[in-house]
């Protein structure tokens, strides 16, 4: 049984690999962890970097400072157990008498020896500090569609005056990071201990959630269940979504799925989903909030990841009605552990699927990539097709708000180092909605969705993208 507190003292100059497992056994024991400080002779700066670091391990709960002497502290906060390294052990600790004195304990370890902060999902998500050169990769496009970076970072400003309505099925990612022990002895298969683990919004969550943190206006629509993964979904979406309508169905389970990884190795997925169609009453629900609140939307986004949210019917009579508002429609069904339809977004304005999903709904494994855009182009009657070539980038093909013809394009992938391609598309479709529905031209809609893409991969697990962030790249 864990113990309500755990202290760990020291001055942390350097966290390594040791204090990772110190921290990491303190989870084990207790409820809390909490740091104890040293700060005797260091700056205000360098007191908050610390601060900061050792937060960001995701692994602390509490830290605390004090100044040589650690009585008082530990009086104050009174843990149960207070644990050091074990170089500790064979030196004098001042903190027995205190700790005998209210039935507290001092441990001494080193914690689990394969454990280290490679295998912590780290609370800063970005990994690689968005450093990736866009003039390397893209400098021809810049030239050959005469774009400039004053020409970018204006129409980042465009984004806010968008009201954007997402409706589509909530998942919840959750990453479990485990190291790997050996060869089980009974049977031929991998054994692992999960270390640590983090949930992330996916799905249509996400999508409204890089459009909000993208500068517009949101309102996110979905189906959950009542359970504990859908609880936490949405105490997370209040912090990301300006506005969340969430309708209720007891006969579904909120969409959950898992990754084992062992560093950057995918070990399993797990999917928790339900694939069933909600009921025509909830979908009359959505239908009613879409009807009555069209005029306070600029931009409708339909992402579909076929776990019964979107019907074909429910696509269509969204779309008409978006069509008779005229407000910008933008869709995507993906093709990935189920299978997509994206033939039930008929109509729309813009449509972002994979090569192979193109493929699959035109029926033609053998014909070029602009000739394959072409004809899903036709087959949608759609105006724009942003087709993702995964590593290769995206083919960008279609036409102006005048109908004057777009002339086929690419953008080579512009982050070669990605960490986490998972949620690429769902960032590129939020991105290129906003910028298209403000007025923008495909080209640089594509280009900058390009750039938020680039930046969702460089870390792990799906956080939205802000305008700030994507700024900061263009300045480099």
């Amino acid at each position: 049984m864990k113990v309500k507190s755990v202290l760990v003292p020291g001055k942390f100059q350097v966290i390594h690999s040791g204090h990772i497992r110190l921290f990491r056994m303190a989870k084990q024991l207790g409820e809390r962890t909490i740091i104890a400080l040293d700060h005797q002779g260091l700056s205000k700066d360098e007191i908050l970097w610390r601060k900061r670091a050792l937060l960001g391990l995701n692994l602390i709960d509490q830290i605390e400072v004090f100044d040589t002497d650690i009585s008082e502290l530990v009086l104050r906060l009174k843990p149960k157990i207070i644990l050091k390294g074990m170089e500790f052990s064979t030196q004098d600790n001042a903190e027995v008498s205190i700790l005998n004195s209210y039935g507290g304990k001092l441990m001494f370890s080193s914690g689990p020896v394969y454990y280290s902060e490679s295998d912590l999902i780290l609370e800063n998500p970005i990994q690689s500090n968005l450093k990736f050169d866009v003039n390397r990769y893209g400098n021809e496009f810049f030239v050959r569609n005469k774009i400039g970076k004053d020409k970018l970072l204006n129409s980042l400003q465009l984004l806010k005056k968008i009201r954007t309505c997402v409706i589509g099925d909530l998942i919840v990612d959750e990453i479990i990071n485990c190291h790997p022990i050996g060869m089980s002895q009974e049977d031929p298969s991998i054994a692992v201990t999960p270390i640590d683990s983090k949930k992330f919004i996916g799905g249509a969550g996400i999508v409204a959630g890089h459009c909000s943190s993208l500068g517009s206006k949101t309102t996110f629509v979905t189906v959950l269940g009542q359970d504990s993964t859908s609880d936490w979904a949405i105490k997370q979406l209040r912090s990301m979504v300006d506005d969340i309508r969430i309708i209720r169905d007891d006969s579904r389970a909120t969409n959950l799925k898992q990754r084992f990884k062992s560093g950057k190795q995918n070990l399993l997925k797990l999917n928790h989903f339900t694939e069933n169609s909600i009921s025509k009453s909830t979908e009359n629900k959505i239908l009613k909030f879409f009807e009555a609140n069209v005029s306070q939307f600029d931009l409708l986004i339909l992402s579909d990841f076929s776990f019964g949210v979107i019907s074909n019917l429910l696509a269509q009579r969204l779309i008409h009605i978006a069509q008779k508002a005229k407000i910008f429609v933008a869709s995507d069904s993906q093709t990935s552990s189920q299978l997509g339809n994206l033939s039930k977004f008929k109509g729309s304005d813009l449509i972002t699927p994979t090569e192979l999903e193109a493929r699959l709904e035109i029926r033609d494994t053998n014909c070029g990539l602009v000739v394959l855009a072409e004809n899903l182009m036709k087959l949608m009657e759609t105006k724009n097709i942003l087709l993702k070539l995964g590593p290769d980038g995206v083919l960008l093909h279609g036409s102006s708000r005048d109908n004057e013809v777009v002339g086929t394009d690419q953008v080579p992938a512009l982050n070669k180092n990605a960490i986490d391609v998972s949620g690429a598309g769902d960032s590129m479709l939020a991105a290129s909605a906003l910028l298209l529905s403000s007025g923008e031209n495909l080209y640089v809609a594509t280009y900058l969705a390009s750039i938020v893409a680039a930046v969702q991969v460089s870390r792990l697990g799906n956080v939205p993208v802000s305008i700030e962030e994507i700024q900061s790249v263009l300045n480099l």
